[in-house]
């Protein structure tokens, strides 16, 4: 899954180098989740209204828009440091 296939697949357009789209863990009148890949390759994911990386990863799981291999693979960024722990797909 591709940072342009999220976005694309929420109704996001590009923004410099990175893309918006309407996040899909809170009613987002204009786009506040920001998507791009990191330099290692993973799609990183931040929502700017403040929505918790647990609940953002469950919600693009659920729409099939997160890629799984038992775990939750390559969980986003917040742009300042990388989550401590990649909770088990299951969890969630």
């Amino acid at each position: 899954m591709t940072a342009e296939t999220i976005a694309r697949a929420l109704g996001g357009h590009r923004a410099g180098t990175t893309w918006m789209a309407r996040c899909p863990v809170h009613e987002d009148r204009s786009p506040s989740l920001s998507i791009t890949t990191g330099n290692d390759g993973k799609v990183l994911v931040r929502c700017h209204a403040g929505c918790d990386q647990r609940d953002l990863i469950a919600a693009l799981l659920q729409r099939g828009l997160w890629q799984t291999n038992g775990r939750v693979s390559g969980i986003a960024f917040n742009h300042r440091r990388r989550l401590a722990e990649e909770p088990d797909a299951e969890a969630l």
